[in-house]
């Protein structure tokens, strides 16, 4: 999946992600989100998540193999001062949102300076900017060529030895011909 073209100006705040659990019983589980490319406003957030404290954790979130550009808030609060992302630090909020989570081989795109990689979950990559990624044309984040270069340090990084994103020749080959 690639997700391009965000913005705040657009109705909505161009976060890329929302993981949001109101059940007080049976809350939000397993949930896979595995070789995206994803470029949320920069102003923005790159995930916003919530819970209320009072209900139990979500579990069973994997967030995996990922492009993404972080956003000047990265992994925010849903809203309320009574949800477990209310501290908006993306270790802390994985730790106090799900009972078991998978936040690993991500490549964060232009993590700000207040959340650098000590902040986040251990085992991902940091691309300072866009262009440290490496793809053919970026085109401002709108209709490029997301596809890895061959001098990308991303290709070929996946779990499963793939590229980290989405698998750009094999979505172009299912949208061929498609209007």
């Amino acid at each position: 999946m690639v997700v391009d073209d965000l913005s705040e100006r657009y109705v909505g705040g161009g976060t890329a992600i929302e993981v949001l659990n109101g059940w007080p019983r049976n809350p939000l589980n397993t949930l896979t989100i595995n070789h995206i490319t994803a470029f949320p406003d920069p102003t923005g957030h790159m995930m916003i998540a919530g819970n209320s404290e009072k209900h139990p954790h979500m579990y069973g979130f994997v967030f995996t193999n990922n492009l993404i550009v972080t956003g000047e808030y990265p992994i925010w609060n849903t809203g309320g001062h009574r949800s477990c992302a209310r501290r908006d630090v993306p270790i802390t909020t994985m730790q106090r949102c799900f009972a078991n989570s998978t936040f690993a081989n991500n490549a964060l795109i232009a993590s700000p300076p207040q959340f650098p990689p000590a902040s986040w979950p251990a085992k991902n990559m940091f691309a300072q900017t866009i262009d440290d990624v490496g793809f053919t044309n970026y085109n401002d984040s709108n209709g490029g060529d997301y596809t890895l270069l061959s001098s990308s340090p991303y290709k070929n990084k996946g779990t499963d030895g793939k590229d980290l994103g989405a698998d750009i020749v094999g979505l172009n080959a299912a949208l061929a011909n498609v209007e």
